[in-house]
């Protein structure tokens, strides 16, 4: 709609929408003020109206948190972006839409409401007295959530009525190994407790829910709160975006729902059976489900190479230069290393002809020699490592080497004298130099004071 205005002096544009008024999508208001006789007083002014993503109630009760900061990446979050607090059940029970502070040209400091739990309600809705605080970003241009580590600068790290904390917040994108969107609705999972072959996951390790076509719909890492307990931990399984009619982002009514975890140490995938203690066995919007999972490892050999890249410099036509390859089996059944190919004959190796066995947790040392033929000459090969890595049946080490004419040790320093200038009694002034070999052979420094 339009409207006219007439602007006699300074005035402020308040827009109180009715408690129940919904804007699902924002909305974008445009001021134009206009004089024809003079273009210089023309101005536009847009003010956009963008809906929070956390979402929560308000009830009786809160806790006052200060945040100070909040970095993602190790840089400051921008104007748009949100902050949410959540109960250890994933319940967002507060959340503060980051803004240019009035008077000034700051975000921070924010405060955030931390709301308790309405007593008058069947359903949870906030914290409890003791429960641990969890802290969330919500990066608008990224549209993506990440879970925040929490420095305590001041006050308790649980919540508690009437209490007052100033924090500071850290996040990593890196962090997240199940991705997922943000959408309208959800359902409530804790999980409270999940086994990988038979041992707890650990902190860093993640726990994600899948919809039927393999969809991740939501997902908690493992410890994110450092110094608490493990488990329990919250899980929002979104559901579908009714508004992105061609993408499936999230679950339906009704629809099951698959969980996974990931090791983070051994970098594994693992779909887990769920064992349901309490709520919904589907999907439903607003639904509540306490579960515990547990999942088995299919025995897999990884290997792992040190180093990938090796160079040996000069060496003289005549005689040769070795290395210590590490192959290290990080899996969890018996790693068969069938063999070592070199493309240049310049680069060999000690493995011979037979297959290696490593057994989960070992170590395997192959020596690599450079034995160049010609002077004058650079050479490059690739060192394939056959074995029954799955994931990695060929692994590939690149050498590098140069070939020179034979010539006796030639000793080069960088610096042949220093003046150390005056230093205090009792401290100690050091001077770094450099000794080089430009000669053909080895060469041989004994011990100097």
């Amino acid at each position: 709609e339009r409207a006219n205005l007439i602007i006699e002096e300074d005035f402020v544009l308040s827009i109180e929408p009715d408690e129940n008024y919904n804007l699902p999508g924002g909305a974008t208001i445009t001021l134009r003020a206009e004089d024809t006789g003079d273009e210089s007083a023309t101005i536009t002014f847009e003010l956009v109206i963008v809906p929070h993503n956390f979402r929560y109630v308000i009830t009786g009760e809160n806790h006052s948190i200060i945040v100070r900061s909040a970095l993602l990446n190790g840089v400051g979050l921008q104007t748009g972006d949100e902050i949410g607090v959540f109960t250890p059940e994933g319940i967002c029970a507060g959340a503060e839409y980051l803004a240019i502070q009035d008077g000034g040209d700051d975000i921070f400091p924010i405060g955030i409401a931390a709301w308790g739990d309405d007593d008058q309600t069947e359903e949870k809705d906030g914290f409890s007295d003791g429960d641990v605080i969890q802290y969330r970003f919500y990066d608008v241009s990224a549209e993506r959530e990440y879970i925040a580590r929490a420095e305590i600068e001041n006050g308790p790290e649980n919540w508690e009525s009437n209490g007052f904390t100033i924090v500071a917040l850290n996040a990593s994108s890196d962090d997240v190994h199940f991705q997922y969107a943000i959408t309208e609705q959800n359902h409530s999972i804790v999980v409270t407790q999940a086994l990988l072959g038979g041992e707890s996951l650990v902190a860093g390790d993640e726990v994600g829910v899948f919809t039927t076509n393999g969809i991740c719909a939501g997902s908690e890492i493992v410890g994110a709160v450092e110094g608490e307990e493990l488990f329990p931990i919250g899980i929002a399984a979104w559901g579908d975006d009714p508004e992105t009619e061609d993408v499936v982002d999230g679950f339906e009514n009704g629809e099951e729902i698959e969980y996974r975890m990931w090791d983070a140490e051994a970098f594994v995938e693992v779909v887990a059976h769920a064992e349901y203690l309490q709520g919904d066995r589907v999907w439903v919007a607003d639904g509540f489900s306490v579960v515990r999972i547990a999942g088995d490892v299919d025995p897999t050999p990884n290997i792992t190479i040190t180093p990938v890249v090796y160079h040996f410099g000069n060496v003289a036509v005549g005689q040769t230069r070795e290395f210590e390859l590490s192959i290290i089996n990080s899996g969890n059944s018996d790693l068969e290393v069938y063999g070592i190919d070199s493309d240049d004959e310049a680069f060999t190796t000690d493995f011979g002809e037979d297959q290696q066995i490593i057994e989960p947790g070992d170590e395997l040392f192959v020596s690599v020699t450079f034995e160049p033929s010609e002077a004058d000459r650079s050479y490059t090969a690739d060192l394939t490592v056959s074995s029954n890595d799955p994931d990695n049946r060929e692994a590939n080490v690149d050498v590098t080497g140069r070939g020179i004419e034979f010539s006796p040790a030639n000793i080069e320093v960088s610096e042949t004298n220093h003046d150390f200038g005056d230093v205090q009694i009792g401290l100690t002034g050091v001077w770094v130099f450099t000794i080089s070999n430009s000669g053909g052979d080895d060469l041989i420094i004994d011990p100097f004071e």
